[in-house]
């Protein structure tokens, strides 16, 4: 008998709740009262193999475990990453805050922009925008607004003010 690494390696993409649903099999058949066991016919079964029955136990409650820290650590990550990205929305530039003022007014989640466009590179870069669809029209992106800076903003409005009511207008590349 050999020992297949590429079958154990499978059986962890297994999903938890096949994992959680034979933990508590298995606490079940631990622990449970004879009485109880008997009436299910596996009173046998734990006497005989109690040594491997607790071993999966412990294997399927790593699973589960593991599983779970995984989660949480995602989330703890994700909300970092949030509070990391709202807190430059406090950081705009007047052109930046021209240019989400659109999407946040506006009737529209898409805004078209210059392909060379800087102040749109530079959303892109800081996560508040995304390219929407790589066809070129016009020589236009359509780029649209991420929803967590379009929750934040339509929350905070405020963030938006610049001191005039003038809409984006994008540099021509050519002229200095």
């Amino acid at each position: 008998m050999t020992l297949d690494v590429g079958k154990w390696i499978d059986t962890l993409k297994v999903p938890v709740r096949y994992f959680l649903a034979l933990l508590v099999a298995g606490i079940f058949l631990l622990s449970a009262p004879d009485p109880w066991l008997g009436r299910f016919g596996v009173t046998e079964l734990r006497e005989h193999h109690r040594v491997f029955i607790g071993i999966g136990t412990l294997l399927c409650m790593a699973m589960v475990l593991a599983n779970v820290l995984a989660w949480i650590g995602k989330r703890i990550m994700w909300r970092t990453n949030e509070r990391r990205l709202v807190k430059s929305l406090y950081t705009l530039s007047a052109d930046e805050k021209r240019v989400l003022r659109n999407y946040v007014f506006g009737d529209s989640h898409t805004g078209y922009f210059p392909v060379g466009d800087g102040v749109i590179g530079g959303l892109e870069a800081k996560k508040m925008l995304y390219l929407s669809s790589a066809i070129v029209v016009s020589l236009q992106l359509p780029y649209n607004i991420q929803p967590w800076a379009l929750k934040h903003l339509s929350i905070h409005p405020e963030l938006l003010e610049t001191g005039d009511d003038q809409p984006y207008s994008p540099r021509d590349p050519w002229r200095r």
